[in-house]
């Protein structure tokens, strides 16, 4: 299954799921760690430091080829879903 990421929403998700398992989900402490290839990863740093610029539409391709969707790539970018859906153009 590819690795997604859900916004500022995320973890009242992650909550609710665990209180179907336990009665303390709201004491526990949720902790994110995303996970992508290293080649994603590198193309995600390099699009970080120079967001609008060129290496931006490779890291949306790696995040794409990774199975992210242009939405969950723009969360990982830092960029919106607008965004991303032109550099994926």
């Amino acid at each position: 299954m590819a690795a997604t990421t859900g916004g500022p929403y995320r973890a009242v998700i992650v909550r609710d799921a665990l209180l179907l398992f336990v009665d303390d989900a709201g004491t526990a402490h949720i902790v994110e760690d995303l996970r992508l290839p290293a080649d994603a990863m590198a193309a995600v740093h390099q699009s970080t430091q120079l967001r609008e610029q060129a290496a931006a539409p490779a890291a949306v391709r790696s995040l794409q080829d990774g199975g992210l969707t242009l939405r969950d790539a723009g969360e990982v970018l830092g960029l919106s879903f607008q965004r991303v859906r032109q550099l994926a153009s």
